[in-house]
């Protein structure tokens, strides 16, 4: 058998294996979004406000209360809108992540295609595609599964931003509709604010391009769109919106080795991108994805220091390395370098596969200590239901006990830190017994 005929071979069922990989992982993502037990810490507060948006609260709340939602405010209404069809708003939020995952996927698939036929005619983008939306799913669901499926809007968030980034792309080839590109975007950051790697990574190259009057006419438009927005939102809210989206947030030196630590999940990705973008720097869509990466590397870091600023910080990064490998590895067909298409392969697919997180899924005990985990938060829901008055404990517990939200742990010790509420106020409130506290149950999460 000829070398290049093994590599090929070599090549097709290693892109098997990645497949069946990413194709596992998520079918027990989307079976875990099922269960009683928390996903991530978020869930109950993003419950909370998203029936505050269906009128159960305000959804901006008032300085005197003890809760803040410093979030832009379209995500609420649609997941408050399907939770109240479904009867469980949190339940609805999983499902759209769900959704999410689905719909970047395409769009990786989709701007892998079109870049890679901006590099000239190209063979097997097919494959390419492939890897591209393989390695966005397993990275997600093996790594940073604590937002896959899970009721947070940052993956909604994405979807819609990533959908105006491939009108954008679309734009620049017709070299018409800039506008539709730059009001999807604005609305994907009305979602969620801190998605910012791709509306940068465009304004940018529209620079490096010399496109100046195209520069001027998003940056103008955008900025209209954006101060409108917010002009809507304080008409909507008034002045507590204004106090809820400025809420303080400290910068924590201690995390960068936290920040530091996720990229090592996206190591080979990145390692592989690296190497392939200097192979092939002569091709434009490589100088797009590699501004791209470059910036959401920045982004992610600087956003990760964030206190109470978790993995999503990256999301960026790991869209822009799909969408880089996948235009990697169909650069590498087009010059029939078989041998590192089969190294970059290999290498990912062994990666994920031996990741404890992904082996955990054929775990019997893993699966025996979730069972246990969803009695006990059972329990302590019901136990925190049948407390009088108000409670201060985790969020999705207080949610699913239909107890109100009184106080939100993060965002008080903040405004204690900057003046905005007394440094006792937590300590006066359990001593009034205005409220009471519960411990949190730290066990009964995901993994």
């Amino acid at each position: 058998m000829p070398l290049e005929t093994f590599f090929k071979r070599a090549f097709s069922w290693s892109l098997v294996l990645l497949t069946i990989i990413a194709a596992i992982s998520m079918l027990w993502s989307i079976q875990r979004s099922f269960l009683g037990v928390m996903i991530n810490s978020n869930e109950g507060w993003n419950a909370f406000f998203g029936d505050a948006a269906m009128g159960k609260m305000q959804l901006y709340p008032s300085p005197d209360e003890l809760i803040t939602n410093n979030y832009p405010p379209l995500s609420f209404y649609i997941v408050g809108s399907l939770g109240k069809i479904l009867g469980d708003t949190i339940l609805a939020g999983r499902l759209l992540s769900l959704l999410a995952i689905g719909v970047i996927s395409i769009f990786i698939a989709q701007i892998i295609k079109k870049l890679s036929i901006t590099s000239g005619k190209l063979a097997s983008s097919l494959q390419g595609r492939l890897i591209g939306v393989t390695y966005f799913i397993g990275t997600l669901t093996i790594f940073f599964k604590w937002y896959v499926g899970a009721n947070d809007p940052q993956l909604l968030a994405q979807a819609i931003m990533i959908i105006g980034f491939s009108l954008f792309i679309k734009a620049m080839e017709q070299e018409r509709n800039y506008w539709i590109a730059i009001f999807v975007m604005v609305i994907a950051g009305f979602f969620k604010h801190n998605i910012i790697t791709m509306p940068l990574t465009i304004m940018l190259w529209l620079l490096l391009q010399k496109k100046w009057k195209v520069f001027f006419f998003c940056s103008f438009f955008a900025l209209s769109l954006i101060i409108l927005g917010f002009a809507i939102c304080l008409g909507a809210y008034g002045f507590d919106f204004y106090y809820n989206f400025t809420s303080p947030r400290s910068c924590l030196l201690f995390k960068v080795s936290h920040a530091f630590s996720d990229l090592g999940a996206l190591s080979v990705g990145l390692l592989f991108w690296f190497f392939t973008s200097w192979k092939f720097r002569k091709e434009s869509s490589v100088h797009l994805v590699s501004l791209m990466v470059f910036i959401a590397l920045i982004v992610g870091f600087v956003q990760r220091l964030g206190n109470g600023v978790f993995v999503n910080a990256q999301f960026d990064l790991v869209i822009a390395l799909s969408i880089g490998l996948g235009i990697a590895f169909t650069l590498c067909s087009r010059d029939h370098c078989y041998l590192l298409q089969l190294i970059g392969i290999i290498a990912l697919a062994l990666f994920f596969l031996l990741e404890p997180s992904f082996l955990y899924i054929f775990s019997p005990s893993y699966h025996r200590r979730l069972a246990e985990s969803e009695q006990i938060m059972k329990d302590h829901i019901e136990m925190v239901r049948a407390m009088p008055g108000d409670v201060f404990c985790e969020s999705y517990v207080a949610y699913r006990a239909g107890k109100p939200f009184a106080a939100d742990a993060l965002n008080v010790e903040e405004r204690m830190r900057v003046g905005r509420l007394p440094k006792d106020t937590m300590t006066r409130r359990f001593m009034q017994h205005q409220l009471r506290e519960v411990d949190y149950v730290w066990d009964v999460g995901i993994e």
